[in-house]
């Protein structure tokens, strides 16, 4: 080629530097074309092409160093995944003027905030921010700038605020816009090697406007955000440089050198990091002499720090950024402080001063510093992405840090929406969505600072540690200073010192972790705090008003950038129709596609980033599974559940109060049921009773929410644990006192929610009568007695079965069912015996069968109820025991109905008889529904016992007193043989066991009966 040159690179040894770049978003679609100028070309014509649409493509809109704002904050939404991992955040412009320092002695003033182990990093314009804007704007930092930074310059310095916007300036940006517009070739075939290059930058939407920016009308979109890794340290960055190829050179970068002027080591130090960031490994030089081209020159980027009156060392790059990273993260430890990293002209010492500490009595409030916000919706956002990625589990400690940070941070009454979301997520954090109820895995012992009462802001007491000080508290270490010498020293370790000195600063977060029960209560904690939030966010609207109002008055003091005019297209000039008809007709022609376009493109953004969770009330009223265990009931997958990050729209405030308030109480009674089964397994049953009762409130509410009735499987399930509960309150009746107290038992954190509860029930027209189809009346508000809890099992076994969909979980509540039925059976015969016992020593006289008759009939419905239940399961088993027992209750009736013993005349006849038979027949479907012993030899020996003791009985008294008139004497030997050689037959007298003797005796006794009758007859 024609006047191309190669830079002969120089003989001296070069040590090589550690750079890698990687593309995370491009918003260039390929590189551009270069196109070789001819000698003597004169780049004071603009080109045909010059600031067309087509050729911004390429990204040459923007063609020097200017401000992008504080755009850190951008790029940290853009890629969330980024922070914490990345050390810094900030614009290349930015990180280039930080390591300069020791070569330049211009000024440095830039803003740094820290999220987890991330800087963020934005340059700060004095002249933009403190000199130019009202008196009322900035004056937290005003106070202190002038006082301690202004006073301490003369008044040479003080002009060196201003940004160099001079004629010769803007000269020179104009000129190297045209000699890019000049270099881009008119055909532009893509080569393979673009292609590639293309296809190989991560494909990401761009960026939503973020309502909560320090500076939200600054919108500067970068050509291409990177990964830089430079050495050990990695930064997240913002280039807008253009790059180049042609079919020998893949990939260049264009420079515009004036030959009458020397390039000195800053320009070098520029060309050379801006290669490093892009991975552009050649630089094209353009000389050029008062606008006319002279010659190109082609030079390695390994060379650049070698070239004539610029040589530099890389080495001392590589020790500054590793001494200001140091010394940044050594300082700036405080999540949601900022600091301002300053130095003034000539100065030697770079300073860092952490001005949220410093202008505590400047700022009245959080809302003075306009760097809160965004920090907190930063952090709030981070810890999102982390909690929703797939290593979310690992991080948990990590997440909660965020998230405290971000709730300190924020008013919960300017930012309802986003404080509720983090306590959503923090409780999330202690009890998952996805946690098993019955096997929860939350066991370990807590051991961080999050065991403390809740304040008044809604945020746990963190100790007294010097790391977890009040974010807005003055520090006495609150400025740090390194000299500008020491950024340039070299240790043999300097990178493994720094990371030393940074992380005894600034330790990784205690993990998230505890007991069962410790766990719980945090989670219901930041539950309550989430819903009393709530309240604020009809309030929050006029906040919104008043923050685009301070939009508007702010976009009057940005930096105007100077605009140039477009070759070929007519300057726009203000004017007034003549027709107002004409201006209607046609304005509708001009604007209408225009705003269209927009509002779909704004819309279609809007939707990229939103999580699967963000659902409408009646995508949440189907999530619920109708599975039968805890588990399938209560838990959610992680997209499920989570909140949205984005500030609603004033028209969406609703949805946004029913999405988050339906989280809430979903966690709330998740929490409540992994509390009742765990309390459940350590048998403290009058706390596990009284979680299900907070479940039971919550679930109405929760019902109106989704606009659909709850899980019939969950409220079956509550039941039968309820019933559970009271049946075990029952068989431990001795630690009664204990069971009461644990039920009567109501903490603050439980009222607090009930409270939320009723506001919301009064809200939603939900009546206490109708509440969860009277579930709660079910149960009772005090344990009172063994009848009483058994009835309460009943009553809830009964709701419980028919709730429940699935036929296995049935089965199981049939059983229990009829376990309980026979429990109150068993108890009212036993009052039937015992009230019969003491009426007999009480009075002489025979008890009239109305007092028993009430509970002789309660007996027999229970113990009936039951063997329908175990009949329908087929539980032969128990079916066969609840028989035994109404055969027991029949022989009480029958007793009850006998004369007195002790003056008995008459034979066995009237009702005596009869229950006497029916209790026969009960033993005897006992036996039928057994079949054999060895089905199941427990129950059929007690089956059998009962049996042969009924006939035993019966021949007995047969025996003892034979009927008179009724039948022959020979008919009632033959019945007394009959019944005395049936009990004989069922006297088991050869299975060795603890009945054998007893067995033994009866049979003997039967024998000598039988032989005493035989005799008689006889005789």
């Amino acid at each position: 080629m024609e006047n191309w040159r190669l830079a002969p690179s120089p003989d001296s040894p070069r040590k090589h530097v550690k750079s890698t770049a990687v593309v995370k978003y491009s918003s260039v679609q390929s590189y551009a074309n270069f196109a070789l100028l001819q000698c003597n070309t004169d780049l004071n014509l603009p080109p045909s092409n010059w600031l067309s649409s087509s050729a911004e493509s390429y990204g040459l809109q923007y063609v020097s160093p200017h401000s992008s704002g504080f755009s850190s904050f951008r790029m940290a939404h853009m890629f969330p995944d980024c922070v914490g991992e990345v050390d810094v955040v900030s614009d290349a412009e930015n990180i280039k003027k930080l390591l300069k320092i020791p070569y330049s002695k211009g000024p440095v003033s830039m803003m740094v905030h820290r999220i987890e182990n991330t800087l963020l990093i934005d340059e700060f314009d004095i002249h933009k921010h403190l000199l130019r804007t009202a008196e009322t704007e900035w004056e937290w930092l005003k106070k202190f700038f002038f006082d301690h930074v202004l006073k301490s310059l003369n008044d040479k310095e003080k002009r060196l605020f201003h940004k160099n916007n001079s004629r010769c300036a803007l000269q020179q940006k104009s000129l190297m816009s045209k000699f890019l517009y000049h270099s881009l070739a008119v055909s532009e075939p893509k080569n393979e090697e673009s292609e590639m290059q293309e296809n190989n930058m991560e494909d990401i939407d761009a960026p939503l406007p973020e309502e909560n920016l320090p500076d939200p009308t600054f919108n500067h979109k970068f050509a291409r955000n990177v990964v830089w890794t430079f050495e050990d340290i990695q930064m997240l960055i913002g280039t807008d440089m253009p790059i180049f190829w042609d079919t020998t050179h893949p990939c260049i970068s264009l420079r515009l050198r004036d030959m009458s002027k020397p390039i000195n080591v800053l320009t070098g130090i520029d060309y050379w990091l801006d290669n490093l960031m892009c991975n552009v490994p050649e630089l094209v030089m353009c000389y050029h002499l008062d606008g006319l081209v002279q010659k190109y020159e082609l030079i390695k980027t390994e060379d650049l720090p070698h070239m004539e009156n610029s040589k530099f060392s890389p080495k001392v790059i590589r020790d500054v950024a590793q001494n200001i990273l140091s010394f940044l993260k050594s300082n700036a430890t405080k999540a949601g402080h900022t600091y301002w990293l300053f130095k003034g002209k000539d100065d030697d010492v770079v300073k860092l001063y952490d001005l949220t500490s410093l202008c505590t009595d400047v700022m009245d409030d959080k809302g003075q510093n306009p760097f809160t916000v965004p920090v907190a919706m930063l952090l709030y956002r981070v810890a999102r992405n982390m909690k929703h990625s797939s290593d979310g589990r690992r991080q948990q400690g990590t997440i909660r840090m965020l998230l405290k940070n971000c709730l300190t941070l924020l008013v919960k009454e300017k930012y309802p929406q986003i404080v509720t979301s983090a306590h959503y997520m923090m409780s999330d954090l202690y009890v998952p969505a996805d946690t098993d109820p019955a096997s929860p895995g939350l066991d370990g012992p807590l051991n961080d600072e999050d065991c403390g009462n809740c304040d008044q802001n809604g945020m746990e007491d963190e100790g007294k540690s010097s790391e977890d000080d009040n974010l807005f508290e003055g520090s006495l270490n609150s400025s740090s200073s390194v000299p500008v010498k020491a950024l340039c020293v070299s240790t043999p370790d300097t990178g493994c010192q720094s990371a030393a000195n940074d992380e005894s600063k600034f330790s990784s977060p205690p993990p998230v972790c505890g007991g069962v029960e410790e766990r719980c209560k945090m989670a219901l904690q930041h539950v309550a705090l989430g819903l009393q939030c709530l309240q604020y966010f009809d309030t929050s609207d006029q906040d919104d008003i008043r923050r685009q109002e301070g939009v508007q008055e702010n976009s009057q003091f940005q930096q105007e950038i100077p605009k140039m005019a477009r070759p070929f297209q007519a300057i726009p000039m203000p004017y007034s129709p003549l027709s107002p008809q004409k201006e209607n007709g046609k304005q509708p022609e001009i604007s209408g596609p225009v705003s269209t376009g927009t509002v779909k493109k704004k819309k279609k953004e809007r939707n990229v980033p939103m999580p699967a969770g963000s659902k409408t009330k009646g995508e949440n009223a189907g999530t619920k599974g109708e599975g039968s265990s805890p588990k399938v009931l209560l838990c959610k997958s992680r997209t499920e559940t989570m909140p949205t990050w984005q500030q609603p729209e004033n028209s969406d405030k609703m949805s946004w109060n029913i999405h988050l308030k339906t989280l809430l109480y979903e966690k709330a009674c998740l929490v409540y049921v992994t509390l009742a089964e765990s309390d459940y397994i350590a048998e403290n049953y009058g706390r596990s009773l009284k979680y299900i009762v907070h479940v039971l409130h919550v679930l109405p509410v929760l019902s109106a929410l989704a606009s659909s009735s709850s899980s019939s499987g969950l409220r079956s399930y509550l039941l039968g644990r309820a019933g559970d509960c009271c049946f075990m309150i029952v068989q431990g009746w001795a630690q009664v006192d204990t069971h009461r107290e644990d039920y009567a038992q109501c903490t603050s954190l439980d009222r607090d929610i009930v409270v939320e509860i009723d506001k919301d029930m009064a809200v939603l027209g939900i009546s206490l009568e109708s509440r969860a189809d009277d579930l709660l009346d079910v149960i009772p508000k005090t344990i009172d007695s063994i009848e009483q809890m058994l009835q309460t099992s009943c009553c809830c076994y009964q709701k419980a079965l028919a709730l429940e969909p699935h036929d296995q979980q049935k089965n199981n509540l049939q059983r229990r069912l009829g376990n309980i039925h026979n429990e109150l059976g068993v108890l009212f015969m036993n009052l039937a015996a015992a009230r019969y016992q003491e009426e007999m020593k009480q009075q002489q006289e025979k008890c009239h069968e109305s007092v028993f008759q009430k509970l002789f009939s309660q007996s027999l419905y229970h113990l009936e109820s039951g063997v329908k239940a175990f009949d329908a399961v087929r539980d032969e088993a128990n079916l066969a025991l609840l028989h035994s027992n109404t055969g027991r209750l029949m022989r009480m009736r029958a007793h009850f109905y006998s004369p007195d013993s002790s003056d008995r005349h008459s034979e066995l006849a009237g009702q005596e008889r009869h229950f006497y038979n029916k209790a026969l027949s009960s033993y005897q479907k006992a036996v039928q529904v057994l079949g054999s012993w060895k089905n199941n030899p427990t129950v059929w020996d007690t089956v059998i016992w009962e049996l042969s003791t009924t006939l035993f009985t019966m021949a007995t008294l047969l025996q003892d007193f034979p009927a008179q008139n009724n039948k022959s004497l020979e008919e009632a030997e033959r019945e007394v043989v009959e019944y005395l050689m049936r009990a004989l037959k069922y006297c088991d007298l050869d299975t060795p066991g603890p009945r054998q003797p007893v067995y033994q005796f009866r049979a003997a006794t039967i024998h000598h009966r039988l032989a005493s009758l035989y005799h008689k007859s006889y005789r």
